[in-house]
């Protein structure tokens, strides 16, 4: 028999025999652990040893005693021990917490008995078993915690990258589908708050189209504060009553005398009017573009931002903060 074998069976020998061990190992480690890095930690161990993390991210769990499902769980006799393994969707009780931490634990004993040196006497296997408590803890346990919350900070920075690219590839499709994709748009005026008449067909001209785009793509490799929400104005586009192509041109007369004189863009498929462009900046990025009419007063709180920017210049010479 080789040495690691006998030591192997001499360790199983006093926990057969040896009930003072036997109660340390159960209750003692734990505890001990627990007084020392906290259960935050221990809970980090487990999400990368028993695949939590995967589990957690795809709602694979099943939970115990606690109903994750329900985001206002609320138990007033609730410990903080419990808050916290509540908190990180963890199914196990704190009995299970423990059992699994011995677990791992004697495994990784089994793994690390010596194979160089016998262990003479009882006091020696006690010893080595002692001595591994540390070692598990701070070769182990605490590395493998430190992984779950590196893993976490990753994931939520990749979560986060792609969220945001999502968002400005819609934003900028958006964009592009209103106003570089179709030369010729609708246009028309207020006859009444929220009431539009269309006339004819506008051509954006190509210098408008070339500005917009130079502008939009100015936006979106800027820097903005990501705890505030913005309105900027793109730019206005003054459209000339003698360019429209008019359904009915005999009216075109009656039209710019009866009419209110402000001649806006129609874009019915996203519902929106106006004769200036906007850009809605939400969270530091690009997250929708639209028309506004420039003639009626505008706010934060109509927009649902918290500020409106419309001096182009304040972008370009980088002012807002």
């Amino acid at each position: 028999m080789d040495i690691k074998n006998i030591n192997s069976e001499k360790i199983k020998s006093i926990f057969k025999d040896n009930e003072e061990i036997k109660n340390h190992i159960i209750h003692n480690i734990y505890e001990h652990y627990l007084d020392e890095v906290g259960i935050q930690t221990i809970l980090n161990f487990l999400k990368v040893e028993d695949g939590m993390n995967f589990k957690i991210q795809h709602g694979l769990t099943e939970p115990g005693v606690v109903d994750f499902s329900k985001p206002e769980f609320n138990n007033p006799d609730e410990s903080e021990i419990e808050k916290i393994i509540r908190k990180n969707k963890i199914p196990y009780t704190q009995e299970q917490i423990q059992t699994r931490i011995i677990q791992y634990f004697l495994r990784r004993l089994a793994a690390n008995i010596p194979n160089d040196k016998i262990l003479e006497t009882k006091s020696d296997v006690i010893n080595f078993i002692k001595g591994y408590e540390m070692a598990f803890l701070y070769d182990y346990l605490i590395p493998i915690a430190k992984k779950a919350v590196a893993e976490n900070k990753i994931r939520k920075n990749i979560n986060k990258l792609i969220k945001e690219a999502l968002v400005t590839v819609h934003a900028k499709r958006q964009f592009e589908e209103r106003f570089l994709g179709q030369r010729l748009m609708a246009v028309g005026f207020e006859t009444t708050p929220g009431q539009y008449e269309e006339v004819g067909v506008y051509k954006i001209n190509d210098l408008i189209i070339d500005e917009l785009q130079k502008r939009f793509d100015i936006l979106s490799k800027k820097s903005f504060p990501i705890n505030k929400d913005y309105a900027v104005k793109v730019l206005d586009i003054n459209i000339n009553p003698n360019d429209i192509n008019y359904f009915e041109p005999e009216n075109k007369p009656a039209y710019l005398k009866q009419k209110n004189p402000f001649i806006l863009l129609n874009d019915s498929v996203h519902d929106s009017n106006g004769n200036s462009v906007y850009v809605i900046i939400r969270h530091g990025e690009i997250v929708t573009t639209m028309l506004v009419k420039n003639y009626v007063k505008i706010d934060p709180n109509k927009m649902r931002v918290d500020f409106i920017i419309k001096d182009w210049d304040l972008i370009v010479q980088n002012k807002v903060r």
